[in-house]
């Protein structure tokens, strides 16, 4: 036997509203699921933003620190290349040095040694010396030593010029190891006025040579 379903008139309408209902509820559904999507896109844009950010701000600054890494080196190193440099002027400086001061010290010996035997320069050399130690000493008795070369005509001119420093009691004595100047002595203290007492100071007439060779090299350029 077999059962047949007729459609009623209600029945009709009943699913117009069923349908209409699934309609709204998938409308319902897919805009909540737009609107959570774009909720999740947001906080994802968001996130990724501060990451990119982040990112950017610790590359920037490794790029930074490196710059600065790169620059440090590259200034230790001009720095080092400057100071080699200045250390090899120096050195290039001090052996041109010393090459003039070989030279110009056996020169200087050499030219004192010949003023000396200039007559009038001679004088000039003794009174300078006398002129020297009398500021110096005291006591009267000098004893003056002097080449063996120094004569007659010397001797007097030292005598004379001691007679008007206060009467001083005058003893002339030949050293054979003065080859020009003279030395004075009065009891101990020495004022060695010859050329090799006056070459003494070696340091300090070596500096003032040194220094005007470099003035006159200076004054011609």
């Amino acid at each position: 036997m077999s059962t047949s379903k007729t459609n009623k008139p209600g029945d009709k309408h009943h699913d117009t509203g069923n349908k209409q209902t699934l309609e709204y509820l998938l409308s319902v559904v897919s805009k909540n699921r737009e609107q959570h999507c774009a909720k999740v896109r947001n906080i994802a844009f968001k996130q990724a933003k501060r990451i990119l950010k982040r990112s950017h701000s610790s590359v920037r600054k490794r790029m930074h620190h490196h710059v600065l890494t790169l620059r440090d080196k590259n200034n230790q190193r001009i720095s080092a290349a400057q100071a080699h440099n200045q250390t090899l002027i120096r050195q290039q400086q001090q052996q041109t040095d010393q090459k003039i001061l070989d030279n110009a010290w056996p020169a200087l010996h050499e030219t004192l040694l010949k003023l000396w035997q200039k007559p009038a320069f001679r004088v000039q050399w003794m009174d300078a010396a006398i002129n020297h130690a009398a500021n110096t000493f005291i006591k009267p008795n000098w004893s003056i030593e002097h080449p063996t070369t120094l004569d007659e005509h010397d001797q007097k001119h030292l005598q004379q010029s001691l007679a008007t420093l206060n009467q001083h009691t005058l003893e002339l004595t030949i050293a054979n190891d003065i080859k020009a100047g003279i030395r004075i002595i009065v009891d101990e203290t020495i004022f060695d006025a010859t050329i090799d007492g006056l070459l003494q100071q070696k340091t300090m007439i070596e500096s003032m040579l040194l220094a005007t060779l470099k003035q006159d090299t200076s004054e011609h350029d």
